[in-house]
């Protein structure tokens, strides 16, 4: 590599920077590299949000019942908790969402309690 090269390689990378610093501050909780993620699924969520409900040929309610002396079930579902190439997220204000969501790295990568219909609803977001 010749030092002009290097010259235009390092303007370029300081170019690149300051548009950064001119972006609007992303949601809490969401990463730069999610964003074409993000992007792709918001457009579905935004159809389904369309939706006309009583135009729906099915329905299914789930309850979280209790049933005295009957076998309980627990499911348990290990989620990484590394952050170095993907996160995961809990409790957004959208099913399977981000934004206002806490990481589980934040929350210590303890275990975490969820009923089977916050489950079903999407409140864990794993990209990986």
């Amino acid at each position: 590599m010749n030092i002009a090269l290097i010259k235009r390689m390092m303007d370029a990378c300081y170019q690149a920077k300051r548009v950064r610093d001119l972006l609007p501050a992303l949601p809490d909780g969401v990463l730069p590299s999610f964003i074409q993620y993000l992007d792709a699924i918001q457009t579905y969520r935004d159809k389904m949000k369309k939706f006309k409900g009583e135009k729906c040929t099915e329905r299914h309610e789930y309850h979280d019942v209790v049933r005295p002396g009957k076998k309980r079930v627990l499911i348990v579902k290990q989620v990484a908790g590394q952050g170095a190439m993907y996160d995961t997220h809990l409790f957004s204000k959208e099913p399977s969402g981000v934004e206002g969501g806490r990481s589980i790295i934040d929350m210590g990568n303890m275990p975490i309690l969820v009923t089977p219909n916050e489950y079903r609803d999407g409140i864990i977001r794993s990209m990986q």
